[in-house]
């Protein structure tokens, strides 16, 4: 008897612990996880007209051509220096007629002899074209230009230049039709707008170059702004207020801006709060305070 009394006992211990440990296995009321909505702010794309460049880096080398630029418009009256005369510096070359003034001029700006004019009488000239190429020492800068930014463009284009501490500006004289082989870039050449002499630069010395392109209208924005992986991207905020990865590419760019392709008028780029997002992340658009703009 006593047998059966401990077979009971033991039976019933089995049992309590299994049905303790079935217990523990009855999964619990899960909680809910809310997502964590990242505030963010924003710059909404408008269209906006601003002066836009090109930056490059480039090298002064030596050159004994001399290309002379108009620096103003007009139909040429006269041509006061022929091929193979001699010229002093600020000595007339040509001469101007337009609706505005009459007899503008174009000087020298350097003394030499006249090699080439690559004008007539009566031709209309604008501002930035080559009229004429003077014989004499020269320093110019030497870059290579991208097959897309190579469009944008032209024999007159005006650049700025900062070489060490010194800056100067000048106009693109040369483009090269063909691309180099291995670089696949077109090579330019950039006349300074003055004269130096031979110890002031020296060649070889490298020179941070702007092609100016003028104002054009688009889409800018500030270049912090913009993401770079293997190309430029931006982050959007979608209308479920959801980020959304948009890629662009840059066109131009000004002092702190950029133009870019790939947005429309509208969208909301976000310019602060971007580390670590991706891309279907909840958001919540605020201001400058932090305060939600939508609430």
């Amino acid at each position: 008897m006593k047998i059966k009394k401990y077979v009971y006992k033991f039976i019933i211990s089995i049992s309590v612990i299994l049905l303790l440990a079935g217990c523990s296995l009855i999964p619990k009321e899960t909680t809910k996880t809310k997502a964590i909505v990242r505030p963010v702010q924003v710059t909404q794309m408008k269209k906006e007209i601003k002066d836009i460049s090109l930056s490059y880096l480039g090298v002064v080398i030596i050159h004994d051509e001399r290309f002379i630029f108009s620096e103003q418009e007009g139909k040429v009256t006269t041509i006061h220096k022929p091929v193979g005369q001699p010229v002093n510096k600020d000595e007339k070359i040509l001469s101007l007629n337009s609706l505005e003034e009459d007899d503008r001029t174009i000087l020298s700006d350097s003394q030499g002899v006249i090699q080439s004019i690559l004008v007539n009488e009566e031709d209309t000239v604008d501002v930035g074209d080559p009229v004429g190429i003077l014989n004499v020492y020269n320093h110019r800068i030497t870059l290579g230009i991208t097959a897309d930014d190579v469009k944008k463009i032209k024999v007159g284009t005006q650049a700025t230049m900062k070489i060490g501490q010194q800056e100067t500006e000048g106009r693109v004289c040369l483009i090269s039709p063909y691309p180099d082989e291995t670089t696949r870039t077109f090579a330019c050449q950039i006349e300074m707008k003055d004269t130096y002499e031979q110890d002031d630069y020296m060649v070889g010395n490298m020179a941070e170059v702007k092609l100016i392109l003028g104002q054009e209208e688009g889409l800018y924005l500030d270049m912090n702004h913009v993401s770079i992986d293997a190309s430029p991207f931006v982050y959007l905020v979608d209308a479920e207020n959801r980020v959304q990865i948009q890629p662009v590419t840059i066109e131009g760019h000004g002092e702190h801006y950029i133009k870019v392709k790939g947005l429309q008028e509208g969208d909301q780029v976000i310019r602060s709060g971007r580390v670590s997002l991706k891309e279907g992340q909840q958001v919540k658009i605020v201001d400058d305070e932090g305060v939600g703009t939508h609430e």
